[in-house]
């Protein structure tokens, strides 16, 4: 018989959602497994608590990163099973001094995820990652650019930083970009534009 249609994820459309059995590692995986690839990094993920941001924080979790999720409420996101194995940290992302505060603080070692608080030579984490997964919860001129504009260029501003130094950014953006009607797609368009001028991260 032919084989239910699958998504990305490997899950069909009538089975439980990708993330249901995930269980965040509690030891650190080897280097040299895909499993290990963020081993002795550090990723940053603002706007962990969405869809996207959900799935990227599991992601770096299990490949190894000292995980570190930005969110607006601690004691919310802590509920959320999808964030166990990460670092949750309550962050005005609008606010660029307290971005680039909390990011230096996380360079420096001083913010650890579960699996790598045990670690006895664990100060030396480089931040390898800033994951912009921010999206306004309305689309108003307004909170567009307060949002999905503005809070990922304090990140981007701070991940630059010389206390900070990280390697990568990567931003959730979408396609319809190409053809920007709406506000939501002219600030995505934006920020790329000011990604590309920049050249201190890939």
């Amino acid at each position: 018989s032919t084989p239910p249609p699958t998504t990305s994820l490997g899950a069909t459309p009538s089975s439980k959602p990708y993330y249901a059995d995930f269980a965040p590692p509690t030891t650190i995986s080897e280097p040299n497994t895909v499993e290990g690839i963020g081993r002795g990094k550090t990723a940053v993920v603002a706007g962990a608590t969405g869809y996207i941001g959900r799935a990227v924080a599991r992601e770096c979790v299990s490949r190894g990163y000292n995980t570190i999720a930005l969110v607006r409420d601690v004691d919310k996101a802590s509920l959320d099973k999808l964030l166990d194995g990460t670092k949750l940290l309550q962050c005005d992302v609008t606010n660029a001094e307290e971005v680039l505060r909390l990011l230096s603080e996380v360079a420096s070692g001083k913010h650890l995820a579960r699996s790598y608080e045990q670690c006895g030579d664990c100060h030396d984490l480089p931040v390898d990652i800033v994951a912009s997964c921010l999206a306004a919860k309305s689309g108003t001129e307004k909170s567009v650019y307060e949002i999905d504009y503005q809070a990922s260029v304090n990140l981007l501003e701070a991940g630059s930083e010389s206390s900070v130094n990280a390697r990568h950014y990567l931003l959730l953006s979408a396609f319809c970009c190409r053809n920007p009607l709406l506000k939501l797609q002219q600030a995505k368009l934006k920020l790329e534009a000011k990604i590309a001028e920049q050249s201190g991260m890939t």
